[in-house]
């Protein structure tokens, strides 16, 4: 399945397990692959409406791909570190 992503007058269409994670950041919307940064108009609730259950939200501002988890490294001091698989990306 692919995810349409509007972005800039322009549509991609994004393989749904190619989506490490989606986040809000200065209430806009991002959505995170290997390789590309892409910016959408959709709300996070829209993306939790669309995409498969094992996207996850694991945070006020964040969904993840669970099947593209790696690690998730804890810390006492901070929020768990969550790295994944085949990627440099992290993400909070």
């Amino acid at each position: 399945m692919y995810a349409v992503i509007e972005t800039g007058g322009k549509q991609y269409q994004v393989k749904e397990g190619d989506i490490l994670f989606i986040e809000i950041n200065n209430r806009k919307t991002y959505v995170h692959t290997n390789d590309k940064v892409y910016k959408s108009h959709l709300l996070l609730r829209d993306f939790k409406e669309i995409l498969p259950d094992y996207f996850q939200q694991i945070g006020k501002s964040q969904i993840a791909n669970s099947l593209e988890i790696s690690a998730i490294n804890k810390s006492f001091s901070s929020t768990p570190k969550i790295s994944f698989r085949h990627s440099s990306k992290t993400t909070w």
